[in-house]
């Protein structure tokens, strides 16, 4: 099968990657021998967020998929071409209406089979998942609670939501949190390295780092999900020193 890979880097500091990207694409066509690389896109300083069909490289992709130039697109990642899951569901069912496929190398998708599909609608929910989490903790609660602070350990994994009071009406701030963060940055390190998500996997459960969900299993998917999202909440502010500090202290008493 034709293909045509795909890059995409959003700031000056990933200029790096894209080698590593490109070279990943040739390499995945020389081990599967049935698909052939015709040619590679690049979108230079492109935000995740930008609708595909709106980027320079996105829209060209299109026009030569639709010239019959390739039957396939190849990225190394799902998030390089998709942020939202509405526009990822919907940019590839176009791409089915034409028999095109999806392929990345790291997600393992293959959208022309059922299997492939399905990981793909996956991830792309998940994705959406996080978005809209994100956006319901940040947006103000019109609740009446007492004017104490609270921290809630919330999704986004390593993030927790730091509630203030005022008038009745209650906002919620997300923050990093410094130990829990870390294992996000452990995860995205080791995905820099090109290590596969099945080993960082192995990798967690070696050195006891436990799973969001308090277990010591990790699952491909979920280290994928935190992987796609890290972009988007690396920004977040640490959890302010003084609230950790204070929190220490009511600790220490609660023991004593």
């Amino acid at each position: 099968m034709k293909l045509l890979g795909y890059i995409r880097t959003c700031t000056d500091e990933q200029q790096n990657r894209i080698e590593i990207q490109d070279t990943l694409l040739h390499q995945f066509c020389l081990l599967y021998t049935k698909h052939t690389l015709v040619d590679v896109i690049v979108d230079k300083n492109v935000h995740a967020a930008t609708p595909f069909e709106q980027r320079n490289g996105g829209n060209t992709v299109i026009e030569l998929l639709h010239k019959g130039k390739a039957s396939g697109l190849l990225m190394t990642e799902l998030n390089r071409a998709f942020s939202v899951s509405i526009a990822g569901l919907v940019q590839e069912q176009w791409f089915k209406q034409y028999h095109f496929s999806i392929f990345t190398i790291l997600d393992r998708i293959d959208t022309s089979q059922p299997e492939g599909w399905w990981s793909f609608a996956c991830k792309m929910i998940n994705l959406e998942y996080e978005h809209r989490k994100l956006h319901w903790q940040n947006s103000p609660t019109q609740t009446e609670v007492d004017g104490i602070n609270q921290v809630l350990p919330y999704i986004p994994f390593g993030c927790v939501s730091l509630n203030k009071t005022a008038n009745t009406t209650t906002t919620s701030t997300l923050y990093r949190d410094p130990v829990v963060w870390q294992i996000r940055e452990i995860i995205v390190e080791l995905q820099k390295q090109n290590r596969s998500l099945q080993y960082i996997c192995e990798y967690l459960h070696h050195e006891q780092i436990p799973a969001p969900d308090g277990s010591g299993v990790w699952h491909t998917s979920t280290v994928a999900g935190l992987i796609e999202t890290y972009d988007s909440f690396k920004y977040l502010p640490k959890l302010p020193l003084n609230y950790i500090k204070e929190n220490m202290l009511l600790s220490k008493n609660s023991l004593s």
